[in-house]
Protein backbone atom coordinates (compact mmCIF):
# COMPACT_ATOMS: atom_id res chain seq x y z
CA UNK A 1 0.00 0.00 0.00
CA UNK A 2 1.46 3.45 -0.73
CA UNK A 3 0.78 5.83 2.54
CA UNK A 4 -2.18 7.47 1.16
CA UNK A 5 -3.74 4.38 1.10
CA UNK A 6 -2.08 3.49 4.64
CA UNK A 7 -3.78 6.32 6.33
CA UNK A 8 -6.87 5.68 4.72
CA UNK A 9 -7.12 1.97 5.67
CA UNK A 10 -5.92 3.05 9.31
CA UNK A 11 -8.73 5.59 9.60
CA UNK A 12 -10.93 2.59 8.55
CA UNK A 13 -9.66 0.25 11.21
CA UNK A 14 -9.96 2.94 13.81
CA UNK A 15 -13.81 3.48 13.11
CA UNK A 16 -14.01 -0.32 13.00
CA UNK A 17 -12.25 -0.32 16.26
CA UNK A 18 -14.55 1.93 17.94
CA UNK A 19 -17.68 0.46 16.55
CA UNK A 20 -16.84 -2.73 17.89
CA UNK A 21 -15.81 -1.54 21.14
CA UNK A 22 -19.47 0.29 21.63
CA UNK A 23 -21.15 -2.82 20.35
CA UNK A 24 -18.86 -5.08 23.03
CA UNK A 25 -19.01 -2.82 25.23
CA UNK A 26 -23.20 -2.78 24.83
CA UNK A 27 -23.22 -6.40 25.07
CA UNK A 28 -21.28 -6.34 28.53
CA UNK A 29 -23.70 -4.07 29.97
CA UNK A 30 -26.69 -5.68 28.55
CA UNK A 31 -25.65 -9.12 29.95
CA UNK A 32 -23.35 -8.40 32.93
CA UNK A 33 -25.68 -10.22 35.76
CA UNK A 34 -25.96 -13.56 33.50
CA UNK A 35 -22.17 -13.05 32.55
CA UNK A 36 -21.21 -12.71 36.60
CA UNK A 37 -23.57 -15.28 37.27
CA UNK A 38 -21.06 -18.14 35.48
CA UNK A 39 -17.86 -17.57 37.68
CA UNK A 40 -20.18 -18.20 40.96
CA UNK A 41 -23.47 -19.11 42.52
CA UNK A 42 -22.48 -16.59 45.44
CA UNK A 43 -25.05 -13.61 45.26
CA UNK A 44 -22.37 -11.29 46.49
CA UNK A 45 -19.23 -12.74 44.12
CA UNK A 46 -22.32 -12.32 41.25
CA UNK A 47 -23.41 -9.02 42.53
CA UNK A 48 -19.53 -7.39 43.12
CA UNK A 49 -18.91 -8.84 39.18
CA UNK A 50 -21.40 -7.31 37.47
CA UNK A 51 -20.19 -4.38 38.75
CA UNK A 52 -17.14 -4.97 37.65
CA UNK A 53 -18.45 -5.20 34.32
CA UNK A 54 -20.42 -2.39 33.93
CA UNK A 55 -16.60 -0.54 34.21
CA UNK A 56 -15.50 -3.29 31.49
CA UNK A 57 -18.38 -2.19 29.13
CA UNK A 58 -17.94 1.15 29.44
CA UNK A 59 -13.82 0.86 29.17
CA UNK A 60 -14.34 -1.17 25.37
CA UNK A 61 -14.47 1.82 23.36
CA UNK A 62 -11.70 3.53 24.69
CA UNK A 63 -10.43 -0.23 24.58
CA UNK A 64 -10.79 -0.77 21.15
CA UNK A 65 -9.57 2.18 19.88
CA UNK A 66 -6.19 1.80 21.65
CA UNK A 67 -6.23 -2.25 20.03
CA UNK A 68 -6.87 -0.84 16.94
CA UNK A 69 -4.05 1.63 16.94
CA UNK A 70 -1.79 -0.55 18.10
CA UNK A 71 -2.55 -2.51 15.03
CA UNK A 72 -1.82 -0.16 12.71
CA UNK A 73 1.37 1.11 14.18
CA UNK A 74 2.88 -2.39 14.97
CA UNK A 75 1.84 -3.32 11.32
CA UNK A 76 3.61 -0.06 10.37
CA UNK A 77 6.92 -0.99 12.43
CA UNK A 78 6.67 1.37 14.98
CA UNK A 79 6.98 -0.41 17.90
CA UNK A 80 9.70 1.93 19.19
CA UNK A 81 6.81 4.42 19.39
CA UNK A 82 4.41 2.43 21.15
CA UNK A 83 7.00 1.18 23.63
CA UNK A 84 7.67 5.14 24.74
CA UNK A 85 3.71 5.39 24.34
CA UNK A 86 3.34 2.82 27.12
CA UNK A 87 6.11 3.89 29.26
CA UNK A 88 4.28 7.54 29.57
CA UNK A 89 0.96 6.25 29.08
CA UNK A 90 1.89 3.79 32.92
CA UNK A 91 3.25 7.18 34.33
CA UNK A 92 0.16 8.77 33.94
CA UNK A 93 -1.81 5.14 35.15
CA UNK A 94 0.60 4.72 38.01
CA UNK A 95 -0.34 7.72 40.58
CA UNK A 96 -3.85 7.50 39.88
CA UNK A 97 -3.40 3.70 41.13
CA UNK A 98 -1.02 4.38 43.66
CA UNK A 99 -3.70 6.78 44.86
CA UNK A 100 -6.49 4.46 44.70
CA UNK A 101 -4.43 2.05 46.21
CA UNK A 102 -3.35 4.05 49.57
CA UNK A 103 -6.73 5.52 50.48
CA UNK A 104 -8.61 2.45 50.11
CA UNK A 105 -10.75 3.89 47.41
CA UNK A 106 -13.34 1.79 46.19
CA UNK A 107 -12.88 -0.92 42.99
CA UNK A 108 -14.69 1.88 40.69
CA UNK A 109 -11.82 3.74 41.09
CA UNK A 110 -9.69 1.28 39.94
CA UNK A 111 -11.16 0.60 37.05
CA UNK A 112 -10.78 4.68 36.56
CA UNK A 113 -7.44 4.34 36.81
CA UNK A 114 -7.03 1.44 34.10
CA UNK A 115 -9.40 3.39 31.74
CA UNK A 116 -6.76 6.63 32.40
CA UNK A 117 -4.27 4.20 31.00
CA UNK A 118 -6.20 3.22 27.45
CA UNK A 119 -7.12 6.94 27.28
CA UNK A 120 -3.65 8.43 27.51
CA UNK A 121 -2.63 5.83 25.51
CA UNK A 122 -5.11 6.47 22.44
CA UNK A 123 -4.23 10.13 22.93
CA UNK A 124 -0.43 9.60 22.09
CA UNK A 125 -1.54 6.86 19.43
CA UNK A 126 -3.99 8.89 17.48
CA UNK A 127 -1.54 12.19 17.29
CA UNK A 128 1.33 9.74 15.77
CA UNK A 129 -1.60 8.15 13.93
CA UNK A 130 -2.66 12.06 13.03
CA UNK A 131 0.56 13.13 12.07
CA UNK A 132 1.39 10.37 9.17
CA UNK A 133 4.86 9.64 10.18
CA UNK A 134 3.89 6.21 11.46
CA UNK A 135 3.63 5.26 7.35
CA UNK A 136 6.89 4.52 6.34
CA UNK A 137 6.98 2.33 2.97
CA UNK A 138 9.37 -0.42 2.49
CA UNK A 139 12.04 -0.15 5.03
CA UNK A 140 13.07 2.99 5.34
CA UNK A 141 12.25 3.09 9.31
CA UNK A 142 15.33 1.06 10.30
CA UNK A 143 17.08 4.28 9.84
CA UNK A 144 19.49 2.72 6.94
CA UNK A 145 19.75 4.42 3.66
CA UNK A 146 18.24 2.86 0.36
CA UNK A 147 20.61 2.22 -2.57
CA UNK A 148 18.63 0.87 -6.05
CA UNK A 149 18.54 -2.82 -6.02
CA UNK A 150 17.96 -5.77 -8.67
CA UNK A 151 14.30 -5.86 -7.88
CA UNK A 152 13.67 -3.02 -5.41
CA UNK A 153 15.87 -1.19 -3.05
CA UNK A 154 19.15 -2.74 -1.10
CA UNK A 155 19.38 -2.49 2.54
CA UNK A 156 22.81 -3.74 3.92
CA UNK A 157 23.38 -5.60 1.35
CA UNK A 158 19.80 -7.25 1.35
CA UNK A 159 17.54 -6.62 -1.89
CA UNK A 160 14.14 -5.46 -0.59
CA UNK A 161 11.33 -6.17 -3.14
CA UNK A 162 9.11 -2.99 -3.28
CA UNK A 163 5.76 -4.84 -4.77
CA UNK A 164 5.79 -9.27 -4.06
CA UNK A 165 2.24 -10.36 -4.77
CA UNK A 166 3.14 -13.49 -2.82
CA UNK A 167 6.39 -14.38 -0.45
CA UNK A 168 8.95 -16.96 -2.06
CA UNK A 169 10.20 -19.86 -0.27
CA UNK A 170 13.45 -17.87 1.12
CA UNK A 171 11.74 -14.53 1.57
CA UNK A 172 11.81 -13.03 4.92
CA UNK A 173 10.02 -10.47 6.92
CA UNK A 174 12.01 -7.70 8.36
CA UNK A 175 10.67 -4.42 9.73
CA UNK A 176 7.55 -5.34 7.72
CA UNK A 177 9.13 -5.10 4.29
CA UNK A 178 9.75 -8.39 2.17
CA UNK A 179 13.05 -9.32 1.45
CA UNK A 180 14.48 -11.80 -0.86
CA UNK A 181 17.83 -13.05 -0.53
CA UNK A 182 20.24 -12.92 -3.44
CA UNK A 183 21.28 -15.49 -5.63
CA UNK A 184 23.36 -18.07 -3.59
CA UNK A 185 22.30 -16.28 0.17
CA UNK A 186 20.63 -17.56 3.20
CA UNK A 187 20.22 -21.68 2.71
CA UNK A 188 17.06 -22.76 3.92
CA UNK A 189 18.64 -24.36 6.79
CA UNK A 190 21.15 -20.98 7.53
CA UNK A 191 18.41 -18.31 7.24
CA UNK A 192 18.74 -15.32 9.64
Amino acid sequence: LMAHQDRAVGRRVNELAVLAGLVLGWVVLVLRGPIAGVFSEDDAVVALAASSLVWVGLAQPVNGWAFGLDGILIGAGDQRFLAGAMVVAFAVFAPAALVVGSTGASLGWLWCALILLMAARVVMLQARFVTGRWAVVGAARSGQRLRPGREGAEVAGVVVAAQLPLLAEDDEVVDGAVVRPREGEWPSADRP
